[in-house]
């Protein structure tokens, strides 16, 4: 788990979503025992500034929400130290399918981004031989 911060409960300093997503690469670098794929699959969600202080992190798969949700409380008060705003409020928001497409994946690295990150589409594609055809 990331290490305990305790952000002073009257900081209110504002910012903006190119701040926000600069300290949140920096916030999962740190993450104690994160491998290199989570750490790239947190680093491609799509964190924006919901409506201030509150901040969405777009989810695209189960085991990311997951995963984020078994650190949630301390990757909020690391950004909201980072940031300088202790009201900083983390909102989970699961990716449509339009909005993956939108993200300009390709159908292919969608389909390889659920075989990397989907064991239940991986051990399908496994037993069925499935393979993406365009």
């Amino acid at each position: 788990m990331l290490q305990q911060h305790h952000t002073d409960e009257n900081q209110h300093a504002t910012f903006t979503d190119d701040m926000l997503r600069e300290k949140w690469i920096d916030t999962t670098q740190k993450i104690p025992g994160i491998d290199e794929t989570n750490l790239m699959r947190l680093r491609s969600l799509n964190v924006r500034i919901s409506q201030f202080p509150h901040v969405e992190v777009t989810i695209t798969n189960a085991l990311i929400e997951k995963y984020l949700l078994r650190i949630k409380n301390e990757l909020e008060a690391s950004l909201a130290e980072a940031l300088k705003n202790s009201d900083l409020r983390l909102e989970f928001h699961q990716a449509t399918v339009e909005e993956t497409q939108r993200s300009g994946m390709t159908h292919d690295e969608i389909y390889q981004n659920l075989i990397n990150t989907n064991e239940q589409f991986a051990k399908l594609k496994e037993i069925f031989k499935l393979e993406l055809y365009q």
